[in-house]
């Protein structure tokens, strides 16, 4: 669905994932709520990628609104918190392990 958006962020050209996001995000209240949470996860990867914490955050925070059950947004918390609090990083580690459907992604996670 935001093939476009993710393949800018892998290629690391944030400053036009960043518009196309602007575009994607203008549509957001016409997603379903899983669809609304991965935007804001492709969201926080960029500001993630442009070293702003505080809209990261804020951007992982909009997608728990739309889907308390998106494992990528408590895996992205639990990495944020990693160096500011141990016990919110574990907590939110945890949050995703017990959300996550997808083995190759659960190894990632218990490597951690």
């Amino acid at each position: 669905m935001f093939d476009k958006l993710s393949d800018l962020i892998s290629q690391g050209e944030l400053q036009d994932a960043l518009y196309e996001f602007q575009d994607e995000y203008f549509h957001i209240n016409e997603r379903t709520p899983s669809e609304a949470a991965r935007l804001c996860v492709l969201e926080a990867s960029i500001w993630e990628g442009l070293n702003d914490g505080t809209a990261e955050l804020t951007a992982l925070y909009n997608g728990l609104h739309y889907d308390h059950t998106n494992y990528e947004i408590y895996y992205m918390l639990g990495l944020y918190y990693m160096n500011i609090n141990v016990n919110w990083a574990y907590l939110c580690l945890e949050m995703a392990l017990d959300y996550c459907t997808d083995d190759g992604d659960v190894q990632i996670m218990r490597a951690l």
